[in-house]
């Protein structure tokens, strides 16, 4: 595969709570020649993954009570 988009999720607390979990995302990018690079993700996107993680998050929590 040429391009590829790495995510990496911490879940620091068991606390519901935006601060509590951390995404990061990292893109590669690779030419006709195999010349690959790895490239920072985009902080929108990841703020996107976030909210949608923390969503359903609180969907879940909601339903279990």
């Amino acid at each position: 595969q040429k391009n590829m988009i790495k995510l990496t999720i911490n879940i620091i607390s068991n606390e519901i709570s935006p601060m509590s979990i951390k995404v990061k995302s990292q893109k590669k990018e690779c030419d006709k020649q195999n010349n690959c690079k790895i490239l920072e993700g985009d902080k929108n996107f990841e703020s996107k993954v976030k909210d949608g993680i923390f969503q359903k998050v609180r969907e879940i929590s909601v339903a279990n009570q």
